[in-house]
């Protein structure tokens, strides 16, 4: 990708009534399956037909530090259902879930929006990368770059992540206001704090029931209007 880095006011998604909204066609059992998780707050081990047994569980990745750096892209592909249901829009989405990397003396950090799963907590979080990784959640993870990314620019990125931490989920999944968030709108916004847009409308999708269009995780890669390198695959 050899486009130029974009660099807008912090306001790139107005009012969604003026929205020029992307259609993908979404059947209906993955509408469902969407709502059902997010609606009720049901945790993807809590699902009905979900693995009792994990052949992958707590098996970790090892992440080289000196590659990484704050304010990298930081996707997943799950294993539970909830994954499975964003992952069957097509052949083209390949990863379900997004956060944002930072780094600290204490380790890699990604900080993300996640629903309710059973006891772990929903909300903004602060997970490990080792964590965040780990093999029975995902089925395979990949960070990109931002390329020309300046060191003020990771900052800005940084800090709004981390004023973020502990807001609620959005289950309505709407980009309008920083009071709750879902996984893309977190990275979406974060850049927007530095003065980068990542997407513009192309990158949504219109989800029946729900009211706003919704971006999902893996479109930040496929309508990035910037340029991305992709760092590391696990």
């Amino acid at each position: 990708m050899n486009t130029t880095t974009v660099r807008h006011a912090k306001n790139a998604f107005p009012s969604s009534k003026k929205m020029v909204r992307g259609k993908s066609p979404i059947n209906k059992k993955l509408t469902l399956s969407i709502l059902l998780v997010f609606s009720l707050g049901i945790g993807p081990r809590e699902l009905p037909g979900s693995a009792t047994a994990n052949p992958y569980s707590q098996q970790h990745l090892t992440f080289n530090a000196d590659n990484l750096r704050d304010g990298d892209i930081v996707f997943r592909r799950g294993r539970d259902l909830m994954s499975q249901a964003v992952l069957s829009q097509g052949n083209s989405t390949h990863y379900s879930h997004v956060g944002l990397l930072l780094k600290s003396q204490d380790g890699l950090w990604v900080i993300h929006a996640f629903p309710q799963e059973g006891t772990h907590p929903s909300g903004v979080l602060k997970e490990r990368l080792e964590d965040f990784s780990v093999a029975d959640n995902a089925a395979e993870i990949a960070v990109y770059r931002v390329n020309a990314l300046s060191e003020e620019e990771r900052q800005h990125i940084r800090r709004y992540a981390l004023n973020q931490l502990g807001k609620p989920f959005d289950g309505g999944f709407r980009m309008q206001g920083d009071a709750r968030f879902y996984c893309t709108k977190l990275v979406i916004f974060a850049y927007q704090a530095a003065g980068i847009t990542l997407v513009d409308h192309r990158a949504e999708i219109q989800v029946a029931m729900l009211e706003d269009p919704v971006i999902p995780p893996d479109h930040l890669r496929q309508f990035a209007l910037i340029s991305l390198s992709h760092i590391a695959l696990h």
